[in-house]
């Protein structure tokens, strides 16, 4: 009798020390499923945080672009600009033109030939605005010039007959304008390397001489307050 008194406590002991044994582990199991579940809760939402600061930043310092309605008149045009500060890019225009006819020109000129150059300094206004993403606002000075040749009546006096002569000769002609002002545009990212940059701005241009006869539909030669408008697309490296 007193060895099967002995044998079930030796027993019960036995039980009881492998169900304290057991407790920890159960709840360090549960501990850890319920930490890894609170991990992957909180994971989506650090990553969409660094989704929404990312997205608007354009990741380049460097964007070169060239101008579609430019190429329509016939004028290849392109630009290069690059980050200066946390809100400012600088930008350098520069375009050139060839054209036998006169086929947008509001006079009857031929072998036209022009060049222009231009800067700016864009400042991006908005608080959320980065570089190359946002509303910006540029000063800009340009200067253009232009060379072609016209017909042109001409008359001279002949003293042996005592006559006027009139003829038509072919006549070169040049013109040249500076243009400055202000631009109010607005830079944006598409994707994740091109731009399209939307910009309009008046200013006051200085034109000399022949700059009526120089002037074509999108490129004038005025003296005049001068208004400034355009498209351009962009690749950033």
């Amino acid at each position: 009798m007193k060895n099967l008194i002995h044998s079930n406590l030796i027993l019960l002991c036995s039980v009881l020390f492998i169900f304290l044994c057991l407790i920890p582990s159960t709840e360090l199991k549960s501990q850890t499923t319920n930490d890894n579940v609170e991990e992957s809760a909180e994971a989506p939402t650090t990553k969409a945080t660094k989704y929404k600061v990312k997205k608007n930043i354009f990741r380049y310092n460097n964007v070169f672009s060239f101008y579609p309605f430019q190429s329509a008149i016939n004028y290849m045009t392109v630009g290069y600009e690059f980050k200066t500060g946390e809100k400012t890019a600088f930008k350098t225009i520069a375009g050139y033109a060839k054209q036998e006819s006169s086929l947008l020109g509001f006079s009857d000129i031929s072998n036209y030939s022009g060049f222009k150059i231009e800067m700016e300094l864009k400042y991006f206004v908005n608080k959320k605005s980065v570089v190359f993403n946002g509303i910006y606002f540029a000063p800009f000075a340009m200067y253009k010039s232009c060379q072609f040749t016209f017909m042109e009546d001409k008359s001279y006096y002949d003293p042996n007959t005592g006559i006027y002569h009139y003829e038509t000769v072919e006549t070169s002609g040049k013109s040249g304008a500076t243009h400055i002002g202000f631009l109010l545009g607005y830079h944006s990212k598409i994707g994740e390397s091109f731009t399209l940059d939307m910009f309009a701005g008046e200013g006051l241009m200085s034109a000399s001489g022949n700059h009526e006869m120089g002037s074509r539909f999108g490129d004038i030669y005025a003296n005049e307050i001068r208004m400034k408008a355009g498209i351009c697309l962009g690749f950033g490296f």
